[in-house]
């Protein structure tokens, strides 16, 4: 014998495999010491040990014009010197003052765009030693030659408005050689270093240069001699390749960002990259590698007030980007309500960038904002380690990302002030602390994305448990009502050949008797005559009941799609059945009485509640021997709770012959076979079964109670109508 075919195995639920904790661990442990390692082997390089501050270098004289004089044109009108020319003229009247050291002027203008003339005298003879071959010569610069000294003049790592440095030409005259942020690289006089001029120093005598500057904040204060052009050079490479490096890494670090959003769409990846363009198109500016390419596009809007307000902007992406990566709105709207108001400071900030037009106060804005921005990330970190103290995973990366950030931003705080010179290893260490902030924010995100993909085949093998068990639940159902309706059509046919069936015998009677009855009529007596239209009225009255039922029962499964506010009144449909049935019931001489109370109305179709009194009316004038009693009473059933509704009952008892219990216990479940009445009256046994089907379909319940030879009582309840 053949084992039944077994059920298919259920694949199991697809699932991520668990993560390399040792391994993600490991790599955050040598992005730590990597960083470590570039920030202390570029410390030396930062300090530039190997230049000359300016003033106070051995061997250079440094003085500039404090107040510009004014000259005459052939106008007479007083303008500001505007040539070199003028400039030497007023060097040999005297009246270039020294340079003080830095700090004792105020460090930024007093007015928006203002501009000074310096002047600077190296004596070769006074120099310190060089560190290397006289003859060796900086990478791009022309070789050496009779001793000559080739340096580089630096801006100590400052981008200005513009910067224009004269030296003497060979021939005589002056050569030019020009710097800043506004100077177009395509400009022939465009110097080829970073933030600094290539100066040639003869080795037997003096050489005097001049320098003028124009910025909208502040103009130099102090400069840096590198009396060795490779040293700067290597200077040069090293800032160079760690810009590179940087944009590399936030390139990479961007292309993450927009492939995650990609994906998922979500609004912390959305915030996210919002922040790293805004972070990359500060950086950048910043660097001044820009002016490699272009010249700065809005020179009415100056640097710091650009800066500030890209800052603002990003500091509030930033925000966001916590807010919804922590889940604070969908898991903590407590918290939430926190974070939204810190989130807006910000954008509250960014009108007042406007004060940097001010250059008087634009340090202490800057130093304000620092403090604001070293709180707000301060805040995050606080948001970061209670939403990790609530139960949320993907807190602790987001705790690490911000850490060497905000660590770094502490230092800033005290750097913040110094405008000329002294806080190149603090823009390093922020630099190293920044690009590492980059990546380990990437990796919180993607360890963000894993476990939205973790929950997400949860969720889908969760929806595949629930959806596996309705579709049993369905087939079920389904096989209930296909059982159902299958007992439904069995019944239906059974109804059909009985009725069939009935109604030949009734129809072959009448065909008899009204045939007697034309070919013989005269042979008949009138008691005979009699006698055969009574049977021909039994006969026409069983096909009549035999019809009525057949309708019924074809329109009985639109009883439960009727009208919902269809009502019936119980006293006019029991008045309407017995009317119909009164010349039959006189016939065994039966007495009919009712006790239903005027204007009791119950929900359902008014033809539904006849038929339904109809059949039970026929079955007790079927059963009840001649000069029996038929009743028909109503009243409205008390609500067993407060919220129940309201329930009406209706009895048609008889004093009949009763129903066997055994017959009793089976009369409701389906088609029986009838009996013949008392006067051997006939029936086709679907008139309880019909009205058992209509009540249910109208919402009520039908239950009959019967003893032998007393009688029969059969209870509706319906639900009562207002």
């Amino acid at each position: 014998m053949n084992n039944p075919a077994s059920p298919p195995a259920v694949p199991p639920p697809p699932s991520l495999p668990p993560p390399a904790h040792g391994l993600l661990w490991s790599f955050v442990c040598v992005l730590f010491v990597t960083a470590a390692v570039l920030y202390w082997s570029g410390r030396r390089v930062t300090r530039a040990e190997a230049a000359l501050n300016i003033p106070g270098a051995p061997g250079i004289t440094a003085t500039w014009l404090p107040t510009p004089p004014q000259t005459n044109n052939a106008a007479g009108d007083s303008l500001p010197p505007s040539s070199i020319e003028q400039i030497v003229a007023l060097d040999a009247s005297g009246a270039f003052v020294p340079l003080p050291p830095p700090g004792t002027t105020p460090a930024l203008n007093r007015r928006p765009n203002e501009q000074r003339w310096y002047r600077l005298t190296i004596d070769p003879a006074a120099l310190p030693a060089r560190a290397c071959d006289p003859a060796a010569s900086a990478p791009g610069q022309p070789p050496a030659q009779d001793g000559e000294r080739h340096g580089v003049l630096d801006m100590v790592v400052r981008i200005y408005d513009c910067i224009t440095l004269y030296t003497p030409a060979p021939g005589g005259g002056w050569m030019e050689q020009v710097l800043g942020s506004e100077v177009s690289p395509r400009d022939p006089r465009h110097t080829r270093r970073l933030l600094g001029f290539d100066l040639t120093v003869p080795a037997a005598e003096p050489i005097t240069v001049y320098l003028h500057a124009r910025d909208y904040q502040r103009l130099p204060r102090q400069f840096r001699f590198w009396p060795d052009g490779g040293d700067y050079a290597a200077r040069e490479r090293f800032l160079l390749t760690q810009g590179a490096a940087f944009f590399a890494l936030w390139a990479g670090m961007m292309a993450c960002g927009v492939f995650h959003y990609a994906m998922l769409r979500r609004r912390d990846q959305l915030h996210y990259v919002a922040f790293i363009s805004l972070l990359g198109l500060m950086s950048w500016h910043g660097s001044a590698m820009f002016k490699f390419f272009y010249a700065w596009p809005l020179p009415w809007l100056p640097l710091e007030v650009a800066f500030g307000a890209l800052g603002c902007v990003a500091l509030h992406q930033l925000c966001l980007f916590v807010r919804f990566y922590v889940d604070a709105p969908g898991s903590d709207p407590a918290f939430d309500r926190v974070l939204r108001p810190m989130c807006r400071i910000p954008l509250l900030l960014l009108p007042t960038v406007a004060i940097c037009l001010w250059p008087a106060a634009t340090l202490i804005y800057l130093r304000c904002f620092i403090i604001i921005l070293t709180g707000i990330c301060g805040v995050l970190l606080w948001a970061a380690a209670r939403r990790w103290l609530a139960g949320c995973r993907q807190s602790p990366a987001l705790l690490l990302a911000f850490t060497p950030y905000f660590l770094a931003l502490l230092p800033l705080m005290a750097a913040a002030g110094k405008t000329d010179g002294g806080d190149d290893e603090v823009r390093f260490l922020l630099l190293v602390c920044t690009g590492l902030h980059l990546v380990l924010l990437t990796l919180a995100t993607a360890c963000r994305q894993r476990m939205l993909l973790g929950q997400s085949l949860l969720l889908h093998a969760e929806h595949a448990a629930n959806l596996e068990r309705a579709v049993e639940a369905r087939t079920r159902e389904l096989r209930e009502v296909g059982d159902r309706l299958s007992a439904m059509v069995v019944g239906r046919n059974r109804v059909l050949s009985i009725i069939g069936h009935d109604l030949r015998g009734p129809a072959g009677s009448l065909q008899s008797l009204t045939r007697m009855l034309a070919d013989e009529s005269a042979e008949f007596t009138s008691a005979e005559l009699a006698e055969i239209s009574t049977e021909i009225a039994r006969a026409c009255m069983l096909q009549v009941e035999l019809l009525n039922n057949l309708l019924a029962w074809s329109g009985s499964a639109l009883a439960s799609t009727g009208r919902p506010e269809a009502v019936a009144d119980v006293r006019d449909a029991v008045g309407e059945t017995w009317r119909l049935l009164e010349w039959t019931a006189g016939t065994k001489k039966l007495t009919f009485t009712q006790d239903v109370p005027a204007g009791l109305v119950v929900r359902a179709e008014a033809s539904h509640l006849q038929t339904i009194l109809r059949n039970l009316l026929v079955n007790s004038i079927k059963f009840t021997p001649a000069g029996g009693r038929i009743r028909v009473a109503a009243g409205l059933v008390p609500a067993r709770d407060p919220g129940e509704e309201a329930r009406v009952e209706i009895r048609v008892s008889d004093t009949g012959v009763g129903i066997p219990p055994a017959r009793l216990e089976r009369l409701l479940d389906g088609i029986v076979e009838s009996t013949p009445g008392t006067q051997a009256e006939k029936g086709v046994g679907i008139g309880l079964n019909l009205c058992n089907e209509l009540v249910r379909a109208i919402g009520g319940t039908i239950r009959i109670t019967s003893t032998s030879l007393v009688g029969t009582i059969v209870f509706l309840t319906l639900r009562k109508a207002t």
